[in-house]
């Protein structure tokens, strides 16, 4: 059937209206422009990076040659930005609002594309892999060209167009001796790191029963069979236990992605897709990727329900690498709870998996990873 350019409109009018009849009626009246518009961004990026058809690996060099990154900025709105090759193609506009769905979109032109972001910090992740690995032998490198610092961590600011590293000494020495032995770029930016290092958060003992150390993450599937899924460093081979009770094994796991399916063999308790310390509820069959300044919300066993941004992304620190960075706050006990998107909704998208957070409990400073390596792994929410 051909449609008419007045049918055509008057369809597109009809979604539009649905659009934000379902924003409004997902946060109530109540809700402020900004939470909506981050919504909406967040809903619009995570569109977009599927374009790019990563299979949800955010630390792949694989996205447009002229992308240069995307964040969310102090009005909620959806920023993405780009080379000065491609200017006329993102200064339109037009294809990225078919792609996003949003009709509210900042462009911005950057030097660095975002494949020069993420290839160089993952040679600083590598790196950092590799000084925390007993089989790395500093022996092979040469005395008089070894970076002799802490690299305490390294991540991605594309709202600055930059790769951030946090060193414990920032002196023009030390950082000339990190540019000759590691990598030396023109968007490095480094950063003094403060005493309090990244460490997992979970009491777990050998033989307590996971939950009493960690928390549950969401409910999952994986090759037809019903379980949850956590983080790796919260289970053990055996069974695990869920307040004392036996509630499955753990049949897939990975230390390198710090994630584990435990199998339910127990089915006297379900795992619901509630979440815990809220009145929100996961959407099934799907996830999400967040970007810098997206809104988030995070939930674990010791310290409940709390929302912050995502500060950055493409961490790498002792906890892994390409991990996300939020302000959300966390204790020990909440490692494997869940991350999710608009944490101001009753209806949220799961984001990730709660790994740590400084060993200093005043400082909000959390670390997730996301799960799009879950669904390569063929698990299912």
């Amino acid at each position: 059937m051909k449609i008419t350019k007045k049918v055509l409109v008057a369809l597109l009018g009809i979604a539009m209206l649905f659009s934000f009849s379902l924003t409004v009626s997902v946060f109530g009246d109540a809700a402020s422009g900004y939470e909506k518009n981050n919504y909406e961004a967040t809903t619009g990026f995570s569109k977009l990076f599927e374009s790019f058809d990563l299979d949800g690996l955010t630390a792949i060099p694989s996205y447009p040659q002229t992308y240069g990154g995307a964040y969310i900025n102090d009005e909620g709105n959806l920023v993405i930005q780009y080379t000065a090759d491609d200017k006329a193609l993102y200064s339109s506009k037009t294809w990225l609002r078919g792609i996003t769905g949003l009709q509210e979109i900042n462009v911005e032109q950057v030097e660095f594309s975002y494949n020069e972001l993420v290839e160089a910090n993952n040679i600083i992740g590598e790196y950092i892999a590799n000084e925390l690995s007993e089989s790395f032998d500093k022996k092979q490198i040469p005395a008089d060209s070894l970076f002799k610092g802490d690299i305490v961590q390294s991540a991605i600011d594309a709202k600055n167009n930059a790769v951030v590293i946090w060193l414990d000494d920032v002196s023009i020495l030390n950082i000339d001796i990190f540019r000759k032995t590691i990598v030396d770029k023109p968007f490095l930016k480094f950063i003094l790191s403060a005493k309090e290092r990244p460490c997992f958060q979970t009491t777990y003992k050998s033989g307590e029963g996971w939950i009493g150390g960690g928390s549950i993450g969401f409910p999952a599937t994986y090759n037809s069979y019903s379980g949850i899924v956590t983080a790796q460093h919260c289970t053990s081979s055996g069974t695990n236990y869920i307040n004392g009770q036996a509630y499955g094994s753990r049949t897939l796991s990975s230390s390198t992605y710090d994630y584990a399916f435990i199998q339910q063999t127990n089915y006297t308790d379900s795992i619901t897709r509630g979440i815990y310390d809220t009145n929100k509820t996961l959407f099934s069959g799907s996830y999400c990727t967040l970007v810098q300044g997206s809104a988030v919300g995070r939930t674990g066993i010791s310290t409940g329900f709390s929302t912050g941004t995502v500060e950055y992304t493409g961490v790498n620190n002792l906890l892994g690498n390409d991990l996300f960075q939020t302000n959300c706050g966390s204790m020990g006990g909440d490692s494997g709870g869940p991350y999710f998107s608009s944490p101001f909704s009753s209806s949220t998208t799961i984001a990730g998996i709660h790994l740590g957070g400084y060993n200093d409990p005043d400082l909000d400073t959390t670390f997730f990873r996301g799960i799009g390596y879950l669904f390569n792994a063929g698990i299912r929410i």
